[in-house]
């Protein structure tokens, strides 16, 4: 765990913040997924966002956070969200599989 959390603050946090000019989130992707020794991360679909976005949605200090971002973890997962306003990642949830719409 303490390595998948390195390598969330030395590779997804600079992408997500535009530090990787040039950088596709798939070559971000696959570059965790190689660090983390095949534990891979992603965006969900925008068919489950839009059916299920609220379970994906965390309130923080009066704001809604909704966390599209994942890390795969088994039958877990972990959402998270870049918040660009306070240039932190903040976690909603880390457990059960949320759900999909496909």
């Amino acid at each position: 765990m303490l390595n998948i959390f390195k390598v969330l603050e030395v590779l997804i946090y600079p992408f997500l913040k535009g530090e990787f000019e040039g950088v596709t989130q798939a070559r971000v992707e696959e570059e965790f997924k190689i660090q983390t020794n095949g534990i891979e991360f992603s965006n969900e679909s925008d068919k489950t966002m839009k059916k299920y976005g609220e379970q994906r949605t965390v309130s923080f200090d009066g704001k809604k956070l909704v966390m599209s971002y994942h890390i795969k973890l088994s039958d877990n997962r972990i959402y998270f969200i870049y918040n660009e306003e306070d240039d932190c990642i903040y976690i909603g949830h880390s457990g059960e599989h949320l759900n999909v719409a496909g």
